[in-house]
Parts: structure tokens; C-alpha cells; sequence
């Protein structure tokens, strides 16, 4: 089902060009963004007449039954994740689209969603700050200590002499 239809393109029309309402106010009601509404807004503006969605629009579609007995025949044999599933069924000559393959299994609960696998990744800076310099010194110093406690206390000495005269200026910085 589309969100809009002819009557909910006037009342979003109408409360902002007619009752002064903002279009993120408006937007909300029926799922839309405020971006959208103000398009629409001033296409009416423009043309004087309410826009029309259009009849030939690209509809959605849904797994065919044949589809989704292949797939669930494909997974009980196989026990694959969407991705890998998706290529097991193309190497057996059929085919379903990778998110419908995963919107079906998650429906079944077959899978399910991994929060951790949705989070924006971080980036590192390439400027980086005397925090993240002196956190990396540590971490090298410690590197740089475990191996040698075999070999005998006086190269651990002479090594930590070393790393720590490399540090010492860094703790007058901070």
C-alpha cells in the first residue's frame, strides 16, 4: 500500500499552503518526509491544482509462492545465511532478489537482526591528538616489553629505559 492517495495529498496541501502549518508538522501524520510535502506544496502553488500521483508507478512485489517454496526447501538442505542462500539458489537456476530472501527468512526466524553489524562505523582522523599519540606509545611500550622477559632483565631494562625517555616528553605535553 503507498502512503499518499488523492485525499491525503489535499489535506497535506491545504494545512500548509491554507492553515499556515509547517510541513514537518504535517508530514508525520501520514509517514511522509517534510521534504515531500513541500514538493507537493509547491507544485500546487505553481500549477493551482492538487498533483496526482502517478498511475504507472513502479509497484511492490512480493516473494511468488513457487519463490518462497524454493527457498525454504534451499535453507532446511543447506542452513545458509540470505547472501550465500541467494547464490545456491542462482546456482540451481533460481531466483529471488538478496533483501527478499532476508525480509522472508527474518520473517520465518530464521535470522535475525545484529545491532552490532548496524552501527555507523568509526573513522580515524588522520590528524589524531596527543592523547591518541600517547596512547600509542603505551601501547608500543608494552609490546615492545613482553617478548624480552625471556631473554633476561637486562635488555627489559635497557628497553624500557629507551621507550619510557620517549614517553617522558610526551607527559609534559599533556
Amino acid at each position: 500500500m503507498t502512503k499518499l492517495n488523492k485525499k491525503r495529498v489535499k489535506w497535506l496541501v491545504d494545512q500548509v499552503a491554507k492553515h499556515d502549518k509547517k510541513p514537518q508538522e504535517v508530514a508525520c501524520v501520514y509517514n511522509v518526509t517534510g521534504r515531500r510535502v513541500q514538493q507537493l506544496v509547491q507544485e500546487y502553488r505553481e500549477t493551482k491544482k492538487y498533483p496526482e500521483l502517478k498511475k504507472d508507478r513502479r509497484p511492490r512485489t512480493a516473494l511468488s509462492n513457487e519463490q518462497e517454496k524454493r527457498i525454504e526447501e534451499c535453507y532446511k538442505e543447506t542452513l545458509l545465511t540470505p547472501r550465500l542462500l541467494y547464490f545456491e539458489l542462482k546456482r540451481r537456476g533460481y531466483y529471488a532478489p538478496k533483501n527478499k530472501i532476508y525480509c522472508f527468512m527474518k520473517n520465518k526466524g530464521w535470522i535475525w537482526d545484529e545491532p552490532a553489524k548496524k552501527k555507523k562505523r568509526k573513522r580515524a582522523d588522520m590528524n589524531g591528538s596527543i592523547r591518541d599519540l600517547w596512547f600509542m606509545l603505551i601501547i608500543t611500550a608494552q609490546r615492545r616489553m613482553t617478548p624480552l622477559v625471556s631473554s633476561g632483565s637486562m635488555m627489559l631494562v635497557v628497553e624500557y629505559c629507551l621507550v619510557a625517555s620517549s614517553i617522558a616528553p610526551m607527559q609534559r605535553m599533556l
